[in-house]
């Protein structure tokens, strides 16, 4: 498939060193994974594709967070964090303020030791240690972190770490019947075509959740010239502005069209005359899910 397809990936590692990973991917080989990275990194210099590394920050891992950025950097390779938020004895984000006082003051004593040691994964580094002392700071304080505190699982999703027994079903009146009214499903080989007039077949694209908040980004350098990590964790609205610190955007989004089923295409002005074309398509039925943002450079010149 990486020989034939000009495929993208990005691979979770979540540690920097055997018996970790292999503890958190239970009947994984760190071996192996190296291996695949290793073929991985060839395919994607050998046909110009992306090649990323994550790392889901937790309570098992944190320690090794750093190698984890100084392995992406030894490698060339982009590094992205993911959040974890469940289950909740891994997240960081619902440790106490004693429990995250000791992740704090633990990286902070990195950082200060060996910090400069890192390139360009230094901004993702950086960002996650503003980002837990933000958090511990409002752990001290005692306010409430609505995307943390007040997040639920899905409880009818199947999770390999529930290991428990299963709960006694209970009781429960009958629900009043529901009316739903359902929108015109849409056309979706109308919408593909709309989005490969707009921005073509190599676009940047990019994931947001019904919030509006930017969850996955892939290809945004090779369209645009910015690290797709620069953009993860950034809501909607800010995107002209961070894509304006890397490109030379003249003015703000015009709406080249909207169609009645979500579609919308918009130009951002660029002072070189490469403007910036972003097709934005509903993710799921009336964008319940979220919204996918296609990225392209489109000269006018």
């Amino acid at each position: 498939v990486l020989d034939r397809l000009p495929v993208g990936v990005s691979v979770s590692v979540d540690a920097a060193s055997a018996a970790t990973y292999e503890s958190i991917r239970v009947g994984s080989s760190w071996d192996v994974l190296q291996a695949n990275l290793d073929r991985f990194q060839s395919r994607a210099e050998a046909h110009d594709t992306y090649l990323g590394l994550t790392f889901c920050l937790m309570v098992p891992n944190w320690r090794e967070f750093f190698a984890f950025c100084r392995m992406a950097d030894d490698r060339g390779l982009e590094a992205a964090v993911n959040t974890v938020r469940h289950p909740h004895h891994l997240s960081l984000y619902m440790l106490d303020a004693d429990g995250l006082a000791e992740v704090v003051d633990g990286l902070d004593a990195i950082d200060r030791r060996s910090a400069e040691e890192l390139g360009p994964s230094r901004r993702v580094w950086d960002r996650e240690l503003e980002r837990l002392r933000a958090q511990l700071d409002d752990r001290r304080a005692g306010a409430s972190v609505p995307s943390v505190d007040t997040w639920r699982p899905n409880p009818d999703m199947v999770r390999p770490f529930n290991h428990g027994p299963d709960p006694e079903p209970t009781a429960v009146d009958d629900p009043p019947p529901v009316v739903v009214a359902l929108s015109p499903r849409r056309d979706a080989d109308a919408s593909e075509r709309r989005r490969l007039e707009a921005v073509g077949r190599d676009a940047a694209r990019l994931r947001l959740d019904a919030a509006g908040t930017v969850v996955a980004a892939a290809g945004l350098h090779a369209a645009l010239g910015v690290a797709d990590d620069d953009v993860i964790g950034r809501h909607g609205e800010e995107l002209p502005a961070v894509l304006g610190r890397h490109l030379d955007l003249a003015g703000p989004p015009l709406v080249v069209a909207a169609e009645s089923d979500g579609d919308t295409t918009l130009r951002l002005p660029a002072s070189d005359g490469d403007d910036v074309v972003v097709f934005t398509t509903p993710a799921g039925r009336d964008g319940a899910d979220g919204t996918w943002v296609h990225l392209a450079r489109a000269s006018r010149r």
